[in-house]
């Protein structure tokens, strides 16, 4: 009986992995099942002990959840006999799948045998047929296996042959150029004796001079030579190499129906081209060894490089801030503007990285002062500089001069052979002490500008030793004063101009100009690539009074000068560019005010169409006088371009008699009538002043 049970128990070592991992999931949702079920006898339990300690509870409550208890129990036992079912059904399925495969196999088994029966009775009624074909095929192999080997021959004699060239060659050389030499041969193996003797050398610290190499060219020249030669042919031959080992593989891929005798040759074969790849790498890797130390040396002598180059970079920084901070003492003490803060933001419109060219300046060629007197122009022998002032005041009877005289505008420009330093000034009010500080602060600025001129490295710096440049001219201007005579030294507007080369081109520009000014003079550039016009300071006048320049030299408050509108500027320039610097004298006469527009021209708001009841903001009217302004004086230059070559003179005559034309109404009125003008505009245009202009070429 108990082996008849054996039998009947099916052999769960045959059944499929998935069936027990089935299984073994059913049999954990079993045991799930009965743990709730434990869970759910535990509740009950809970709830019987509740019910008798407790007299709140109901009898139908407690009816109601036994009910659900024995519906739960119902549920776990179909649920129970359903999996039964599910597993004896995998287990007859997989019995069956097992008898499949054994009849299956059973058959297969047999089908073979019958094959192989068939077969040795063939064979045997072909075997004399059978043997001499394989005797023929035997001998065609042996023949090809014959022409292989010679060939091997053919190329290990070639490659021994350029094995013994490049020894010769590498003897011939200096011990140290052979490492190149093994870098530029393509890959055959060098002369293992010749490596041990490398390696030894190299151990027993001999080194050899190179100077020698270097001293005969022609001897350079013939190894140079010789090891093109030697990479050449060591290039082919390891090349016939790979062809080698390709053959080799290609056969022996094929040879697994080959006799025995084919196939260990081919695998000879395919050890020796492994070989010679293997030496060569090895003896690569020895000949690399060599090299080890003197890679170390140069790689400490490359850190030790660095830590210097750190060493000096830190040092300049040292250097870069003490001088820094010497540059900051010293505009504290000689700058205009004494606060610093102050004078940082005022510099901040300047670029400092801009490198100079060196000795930026050059060699003065020209220095021009004027105007001496009336309509006296003022201009350098090549024309790259035009100046010129008059006063279009009108000429007084009574007192037989002109009003106003002297002129109180003065200018001072320095032509540099590769650069330029200009000033112009406008002296305040009338008479002698505003032209002599006019006069002394145009000189002055110019003067101490040369002078330190091998302290500009930057544009930056430029901008600060304008600044000291002001104060240098503040000083003259009051140098002889007393308490008693200050009130009697004159004032002036200045503006400061530097045109400085570029080291390298920045923006496609190879010049800059830096400029500082006080008070209301002004400067333009002339783009003449793109023929427009610039007015590098629109807004100096926008909350002044057209009375009153802003800022100016002189003993003006408690004897110092008036800041107000002081500021730097700079920006970029081509060579041919023109910079146009000019008094109010000039540019006023170009405000559409001074010049019979009325605000309704313009499109602006006004009750009785008069510039004092203009409604709209001052910024839009300054804006719109301003771009009135720069296209009458576009017009002034596409002029003077055009009327002739020096392009400087005819601009500033152009702008000078312009001043003259737009005066001259009011200017004869009061030559004849000997009193002001009628509050006429449009009858009496202009505004008199001393009206002067520099015009600058940018270039060498």
């Amino acid at each position: 009986m108990e082996g008849e049970d054996i039998e009947d128990k099916p052999d769960l070592s045959q059944v499929p992995k998935w069936v027990l991992v089935k299984l073994r999931d059913e049999m954990k949702n079993n045991l799930n099942v009965s743990q709730q079920l434990e869970k759910t006898k535990f509740e009950l339990e809970q709830l019987k002990q509740k019910q008798s300690n407790s007299e709140v509870v109901s009898r139908e409550e407690d009816l109601e959840t036994i009910r659900k208890l024995k519906a739960a129990n119902y549920e776990f036992m179909v649920q129970l006999k359903k999996m039964e079912k599910d597993r004896e059904k995998d287990i007859a399925a997989v019995s069956q799948d097992k008898d499949a495969k054994i009849e299956q196999q059973k058959s297969q088994l047999a089908a073979a045998m019958k094959e192989i029966k068939n077969t040795k009775e063939a064979s045997n009624s072909n075997s004399s047929i059978l043997l001499l074909e394989k005797e023929e095929e035997l001998r065609n192999k042996d023949r090809e296996l014959r022409s292989f080997q010679e060939r091997v021959s053919t190329l290990e004699k070639s490659a021994r042959m350029h094995e013994d060239q490049l020894t010769l060659t590498i003897n011939s050389l200096n011990i140290n150029d052979r490492p190149m030499l093994s870098h530029s041969t393509g890959g055959l193996p060098f002369d293992r004796k010749l490596i041990n003797d490398q390696i030894r050398e190299s151990k027993d610290g001999v080194k050899k001079d190179r100077k020698d190499t270097v001293s005969n060219g022609k001897k350079e020249k013939g190894k140079e030579k010789e090891k093109e030669e030697v990479k050449k042919k060591n290039q082919e031959t390891y090349a016939d190499l790979d062809r080698l080992c390709q053959e080799v593989d290609r056969k022996s891929a094929t040879s697994e129906f080959k006799p025995k005798t084919e196939k260990i040759q081919l695998e000879i074969a395919a050890f020796i081209a492994r070989k010679r790849k293997l030496e060569y790498l090895i003896n690569a890797a020895e000949v690399a060894k060599l090299e080890i130390p003197e890679i170390e040396k140069q790689i400490i002598q490359k850190r030790k490089d660095l830590n210097d180059f750190i060493k000096d970079i830190n040092s300049e920084k040292v250097l870069k801030k003490k001088e820094k901070r010497k540059v900051d003492e010293m505009d504290n003490t000689l700058s205009i503007l004494k606060d610093e803060v102050q004078r940082k933001r005022l510099l901040k419109k300047i670029p400092h990285k801009m490198a100079l060219q060196p000795a930026s300046f050059g060699i003065e060629t020209c220095l021009l002062i004027g105007p001496d007197e009336f309509g006296k122009a003022t201009m350098d022998p090549q024309g790259k500089f035009y100046g010129k002032g008059v006063s279009l005041y009108p000429f007084n009877k009574q007192t037989g001069r002109r009003d106003g005289d002297p002129i109180a505008d003065r200018f001072c420009a320095s032509l540099m052979s590769n650069g330029t330093i200009a000033s112009l000034a406008d002296g305040c009010g009338w008479g002698v002490g505003s032209r002599d500080a006019a006069e002394i602060a145009s000189y002055s600025f110019v003067d101490y500008i040369k002078t330190h001129s091998k302290d500009i490295n930057s544009p930056k710096m430029g901008g600060k030793m304008a600044l000291r440049a002001f104060q240098h001219a503040q000083k003259m201007i009051t140098k002889d004063a007393t308490e008693e005579t200050m009130f009697s030294v004159g004032t002036t507007a200045i503006m400061g101009a530097l045109v400085l080369p570029l080291q390298t081109p920045e923006k496609n520009s190879d010049w800059i100009l830096v400029c500082a000014t006080v008070g209301d003079c002004k400067v333009l550039r002339w783009d003449a690539a793109n023929q427009e016009i610039q007015d590098l300071v629109p807004e100096s006048r926008v909350e002044l009074d057209i009375r009153d320049p802003g800022g100016r030299l002189g003993p003006y408050i408690e004897g110092e000068a008036d800041l107000r509108n002081l500021e730097t500027f700079s920006v970029l320039c081509n060579e041919g560019d023109l910079i146009l610097m000019m008094s109010d004298g000039v540019h006023d006469n170009y405000d559409p005010e001074y010049n019979g527009i009325r605000p309704s021209d313009l499109k602006l708001t006004s009750p009785d169409n008069s510039w004092k009841n203009v409604k709209d903001d001052k910024s839009v009217v300054s804006k719109t006088k301003a771009d009135w302004m720069l296209l009458a004086m576009k017009g002034c230059v596409i002029e003077a371009l055009e009327t002739g070559m020096n392009t400087p003179k005819n601009l500033a005559d152009i702008m000078i008699q312009h001043s003259l034309d737009i005066t001259k109404a009011s200017r004869e009125y009061m030559e004849v009538e000997q009193k002001a003008t009628p509050p006429d505009p449009i009858a009496y245009p202009g505004k008199m002043d001393h009206a002067s202009i520099l015009v600058i070429t940018v270039g060498k």
